[in-house]
């Protein structure tokens, strides 16, 4: 192995009629050269250039070259999925729902299923409570739910979580009504959890203050089949 600088291609070996083949550009510190056939030669005066050591890469296990295509579905993939918890992190605080129920006297019970409009998911809810004036009658209720308020300052986002455990509502109806609801805690409004708005057909009247428990009873229910949830 013969190293010249002034040698930079075939070309040049030819023009310089240099009986030879050219293997590639070298890289040379001290007396070593690192070759371009992956050798290393010791061009010392002592060491005469020969080949001292082998550094080409060898027991390649595998190597894989990724096609642009691939890599570009993959890029597209991810960028569906951010996209979807965006639209899930934005929807998933809001629902709708309906309820069919009933009060008579000073008590009141429905039965809800609702959909949450960001993770699609289904869930019954069961509704009990007491009235500040009697009432009687049936009724079907079409409802709108979200969330609100903030919790350790994020905002609250579980709209089933929200309407789990106790509501203030107020309403009035007479054949046609409309109700509107919040989380509250010993009778008082909450500062975050879920409120809905519900407009309903009622056969009897009524118009009152209710203060209302809620049971989440697809958890119940997910609690003893979870494979379900």
């Amino acid at each position: 192995m013969e190293f010249r600088d002034d040698i930079k291609s075939q070309e040049d070996l030819d023009d310089k009629g240099v009986n030879g083949k050219y293997v590639g550009e070298t890289f040379r510190e001290g007396g070593i050269y690192y070759a371009a056939d992956g050798w290393m030669y010791d061009d010392t005066e002592g060491g005469g250039g020969r080949a001292i050591a082998d550094g080409r890469v060898k027991d390649v296990g595998e190597v894989k070259i990724t096609p642009k295509s691939v890599i570009a579905e993959r890029n597209l993939d991810a960028a569906r999925t951010r996209l979807g918890e965006a639209e899930n992190d934005f929807w998933g605080r809001y629902a709708i729902g309906l309820t069919a129920g009933g009060s008579l006297g000073y008590y009141t019970g429905s039965l809800t299923m609702a959909y949450n409009l960001g993770s699609g998911k289904l869930n019954f809810f069961g509704t009990y409570g007491t009235l500040n004036l009697p009432s009687a009658g049936t009724m079907v209720q079409i409802n709108f739910m979200n969330a609100y308020g903030t919790v350790n300052g994020q905002k609250f986002k579980d709209v089933f979580g929200g309407m789990v455990g106790e509501s203030k509502s107020y309403s009035g109806s007479y054949l046609l009504g409309f109700e509107h609801a919040k989380s509250s805690q010993d009778g008082e409004i909450s500062n975050f959890g879920t409120a809905t708005t519900s407009i309903n057909l009622k056969l009897g009247y009524g118009a009152a203050v209710a203060n209302t428990t809620t049971y989440n009873l697809s958890k119940m229910y997910y609690g003893f089949t979870p494979q379900f949830d």
